[in-house]
Formats: C-alpha cells, sequence, structure tokens
C-alpha cells in the first residue's frame, strides 16, 4: 500500500477520475460511471439508466455518445458502450482487501470529478440479492456516498478498482459491488446481451407442510407450484400444478426466495427436484 501523505489522494484522485464519467440517461440526476475496458465499456448503477436512447457521457473532455448494451437488476449494474476514446481503468483490486484498509470513492455527477475518502468496513461472505442476483462477497465502505456516486469506483490508495458503488441493491443502502462480480456481469452481458439464470417456468408460493408431509419431507415448509409456462423446463419435466417442491439438488426450499436463489447459476443443466404429490415424496429430473 502506498504511505499516505498530502498528495497520495489527490494523485489518486487525478490518475484514477479520468476513467470517471458523468451519465445522463433521463434520471432527475445524473448519475456516474466507470470505464470498464479499452472497448469503451462504461459500467455504472442500473437505477441510474431511466432511457434507452439518448444517452450521454460527460468525461474530462466533452460529452460523448453511449448506447445501453445491458442491464443486470439482479447485481444492480448496466453495460453501456461508446465509441468514443474513453480512458479506461488500469486494474483491479486483487486478495488481500481487509476491513480498515484505505479507500476512496469517485463520481463525476458534473463536470468535475468528486472524491471521498474513508475505510472498508464490511467484508464478507458472497450473497444473493433480493432479486436474485449473485455477488461474490458483501462489500461496505465506511464513507459518505452522496447523490451521483452511484457507479462510481471505489479504489484502493493505489488507485485499483475493488468495485463498484451503489445506493438501491440491498435495503440497507449503499454497498459496493466487487470488481470480480462486475467483470462476470459484463461478459455475460457483452456475450449473451443479459446474465443468464436458471429457470424452471414455474408459480410458486410458500406453503406450511401438515404435520404428516413435514414427517415424511423432513422440513415444515415448501412452495407450492400454483401455474406452470407452457413449454418451460418444469413442463417438459412433468411438473404439475399442485405439486409442492421441497429441495433442489438437495438444497431445501421452503420459499420462492430461497427457490430462485438456489437456482440461480444452474444454467443449461439437469436438476433434481424433490416433490410432495398425492402425499408422496418423489424426485424429477428438469433441465434448468
Amino acid at each position: 500500500m502506498s504511505s499516505l501523505d498530502s498528495s497520495t489522494i489527490s494523485n489518486l484522485v487525478e490518475r484514477v477520475g479520468a476513467s470517471v464519467v458523468r451519465v445522463d440517461a433521463g434520471h432527475r440526476w445524473s448519475g456516474s460511471g466507470t470505464v470498464w475496458n479499452k472497448d469503451g465499456i462504461v459500467v455504472t448503477a442500473h437505477h441510474v439508466i431511466e432511457r434507452e436512447e439518448g444517452i450521454e457521457l460527460g468525461g474530462p473532455n466533452g460529452s460523448v455518445k453511449a448506447v445501453l448494451v445491458g442491464v443486470d437488476p439482479g447485481t444492480g449494474i448496466a453495460v453501456l458502450r461508446s465509441e468514443a476514446g474513453l480512458s479506461p481503468v488500469t486494474s483491479r483490486a486483487i486478495l488481500g482487501l481487509r476491513v480498515g484498509d484505505f479507500a476512496v470513492a469517485l463520481a463525476r455527477p458534473g463536470k468535475t470529478v468528486r472524491a471521498t475518502f474513508g475505510i472498508v468496513s464490511t467484508l464478507g461472505e458472497s450473497f444473493r440479492t433480493p432479486m436474485g442476483g449473485h455477488v461474490d462477497h458483501y462489500l461496505e465502505p465506511d464513507l459518505d456516498l452522496p447523490t451521483g456516486y452511484s457507479g462510481g469506483p471505489l479504489v484502493d490508495l493505489e488507485g485499483r478498482v475493488v468495485g463498484i458503488n451503489h445506493r438501491g441493491v440491498v435495503r440497507r443502502g449503499r454497498i459496493t459491488i466487487p470488481a470480480s462480480t462486475v467483470d462476470r456481469v459484463v461478459t455475460e452481458i457483452l456475450t449473451h446481451g443479459r446474465v443468464r439464470r436458471g429457470h424452471l417456468g414455474v408459480g410458486v408460493h410458500g406453503v406450511k407442510l401438515t404435520d404428516q408431509a413435514s414427517k415424511d419431507a423432513g422440513q415444515a415448509h415448501g412452495v407450492l407450484v400454483h401455474a406452470i409456462e407452457p413449454g418451460s423446463n418444469a413442463e417438459k419435466a412433468g411438473v404439475l400444478q399442485g405439486d409442492v417442491i421441497l429441495s433442489l439438488d438437495g438444497a431445501s426450499v421452503s420459499s420462492p426466495w430461497e427457490l430462485a436463489t438456489t437456482l440461480g447459476n444452474k444454467v443449461d443443466i439437469e436438476v433434481t427436484l424433490k416433490v410432495i404429490r398425492a402425499g408422496k415424496v418423489i424426485e424429477i429430473k428438469s433441465q434448468s
């Protein structure tokens, strides 16, 4: 880590700030974006994007046009592309980040770059967002993030990008989406136009099992299938309305959210559903 003297932060902001842009995409307040690679790819927070056309990016050398490549509501990341020559961030933070490490958040909600300074206050395990997105680890900075900072980068004192700051992915407020997660989302969107997730094609709601069913299943709750999409993986596998799903690939499922998050990364593979049908526990093989 660089020593912290009077010029460390200002030099860092000047260097990395060239890769931070203003994003004008229909929101009442402009957000920030981070130029992610040399191909003109810019990442920002999904709530910054309110229109798909007429998007402009404001950088140190003026405004340029951009197009929306895709949005992943699950992780809150939106991907833009500009044909103009934008300066990308040069490196990512790797293993070794710790609670208490200094960090700087950058933004460009107006014409000039802004910065705020603090520490990494929380660094936890991977988690699923309420929208079902997989985030590699929970990262929360202890610093002020005013309006306009969403979509801008959090960097360490070497200027390496730790992740993208975001307000709105989780109910607790501001977090930083790790650079590794952003890389994965960008790759998926550039390759497939979206982030692919496992999909059965069922409508479900949580139910409490009867005492006998609970004893047979070894759990107290499951999810009742009340609708099946025509032509879906579930229909092809023989899932029926009225089935109660208990587990997916051995992982217990007791709510619609648990089913969605367990299914998450199981894309185009065979999964095993354990269900209750007509009072009996059976297994069904299905594509996801």
